[in-house]
Order: C-alpha cells, then structure tokens, then sequence
C-alpha cells in the first residue's frame, strides 16, 4: 500500500463520518422543527407547554450551532494534519529533554489546550 492510498482512504472515512454526522444532525434539526409545539403525551403532567417550547427552542438553537462548531472542528483537524504542526509539537516536546515516557504525557497535555483554543465548549 503507498501512502496515497491509505491517504485517499483516510480521508474519505474522515468525509463519510461528517456527512453522516451533518446528515443525521440535520434530520433530527427538521424533526424538532415539525414537532416542537406539539408537548408529548407522557410529559403533559410533568412540564407546561411555554416550557416545553422555551426548551426546544434551545435545543434547535444549540443543533444549529453544533452543526458549525463541527464544520469547524474538522477543519481545525485537517490543518493540523496537512500543515505539520503535529511535528512542530513533537519537536518542541522533543526538545525538552525528558525521557520519552514524559514526552508523550507532556504531548498529551498539550493537545487538549491547542485543541480548547479552536473549540468552544458545548
């Protein structure tokens, strides 16, 4: 196998989990929109109906957003792959002098905070 193919492979793996997410995403979006003002039978006694809508019309509002802060997200993971910060940051790790077991806990601790810049939290 050359590096192309499993290149090829890996991206599109990569495609079909974000349309898949987007899609599924999607639909439920459109099933809430449909259903949003009918309060289900089950939950009549528990909570009244500005409440229920109030709730989602949130959760409409945060599957919106979802949909972008995913868009961008894979973005964000594409860049890393494609432009060679993953070996700027073994590098730098590299450099610190450690034994290779704290440069890979120390790598480790690193990428949630460049990944929590990017992100923002759900």
């Amino acid at each position: 196998m050359t590096s192309i193919f499993v290149l090829a492979v890996y991206l599109g793996i990569f495609l079909l989990s974000f349309l898949l997410d987007w899609f599924l995403s999607i639909l439920n979006i459109n099933f809430a929109l449909k259903n949003h003002e009918m309060l289900p039978a089950n939950l009549e006694a528990h909570i009244d109906q500005s409440s229920y809508s109030r709730s989602m019309e949130y959760a409409l509002r945060k599957s919106r957003f979802n949909l972008v802060q995913s868009f961008v997200e894979r973005i964000f993971i594409l860049v890393i792959l494609f432009t060679g910060i993953a070996g700027t940051l073994d590098t730098l790790v590299g450099s610190a002098g450690l034994s290779p077991y704290w440069q890979g806990c120390n790598a480790r601790a690193k990428l949630p905070d460049t990944y929590g810049i990017i992100t923002v939290p759900r």
